[in-house]
């Protein structure tokens, strides 16, 4: 939680907030990033055959003339 609230992120660009949200993470995170063999691993499990087609779905959205206003999700196979 970035301890803002919902009127103050309202008012924000998306850029103020993204800057705030690079910050808190900056402070905040702890560090724990994919080693270059985890990462590897990773890569070859999503693209081997074995693990077959998958849906992966995501947001979409809409511009608000100040923000970005959700819409809806979409589905697709990977």
């Amino acid at each position: 939680m970035m301890g803002f609230s919902p009127q103050q992120v309202e008012t924000m660009s998306l850029w103020q907030f993204m800057a705030a949200y690079n910050g808190y993470v900056q402070a905040n995170g702890s560090g724990n990033r994919l080693s270059e063999s985890q990462k590897d691993e990773l890569f070859d499990w999503l693209s081997s055959d074995g693990a077959g087609p998958r849906w992966l779905e995501t947001q979409t959205y809409w511009w608000d003339a100040s923000r970005p206003v959700p819409k809806g999700r979409v589905q697709f196979r990977a």
